[in-house]
């Protein structure tokens, strides 16, 4: 087993809710998160189409939910978000622009084997999109399987982290290590 190179936990993601307020948002009383729901949540993007405003999207689903997310975005302008679960989280929308908003997530399932005691499950399923859709982030998935299935031609880059990863379709994702940070420094003292 390879060190966990993202190294994150909910934590990092719910502190937000005290040291960035107004760009974290709780969604897990109604995560039906729809413009209708969340008016506040989104913009109109210049294709006509909504988007997403930056911040941090938390959804607490530990008790066995899945949060599904199939509202079609904007492909124009950039839903500049990151997702979070303490359960499964399945994204099918026909179209959208996504870009990391915090510490270079763009997906978070914090859900699996090693969180719940029980076996490996899916923890995301990220698919839908279309020829003009694109992503940029890390989708990470450290406990649980991470299903990537999008349409041809999707622009996609960042890195897949998760305990078991499965690619369907013609997957172009381009690698970006950038999103990891500077590597840690590791020093070693000799007599």
């Amino acid at each position: 087993m390879l060190p966990d190179p993202v190294n994150k936990t909910l934590t990092d993601f719910t502190s937000l809710a005290t040291s960035d307020p107004s760009n974290y948002h709780d969604i897990t009383s109604n995560p039906n998160l729809t413009p209708g729901n969340y008016p506040s949540l989104f913009g109109t993007g210049s294709d006509g189409k909504p988007y997403l405003k930056p911040g941090v999207y938390y959804v607490n689903n530990a008790n066995g939910s899945t949060f599904n997310f199939s509202l079609g975005l904007s492909t124009s302008t950039p839903s500049n978000i990151t997702f979070v679960t303490s359960g499964a989280i399945n994204i099918n929308s026909p179209s959208f622009n996504f870009t990391t908003y915090s510490q270079g997530i763009l997906i978070f399932a914090n859900t699996g084997s090693d969180v719940t005691g029980g076996t490996t499950s899916v923890g995301v399923n990220f698919s839908g999109g279309n020829t003009s859709s694109s992503w940029h982030g890390i989708a990470y998935a450290p406990y649980s399987k991470l299903q990537v299935s999008h349409a041809s031609g999707i622009r996609a880059s960042g890195s897949l982290v998760a305990d078991t990863i499965q690619v369907t379709n013609s997957e172009n994702i381009t690698a970006d290590s950038s999103l990891f940070g500077p590597p840690q420094a590791e020093i070693v003292l000799y007599e």
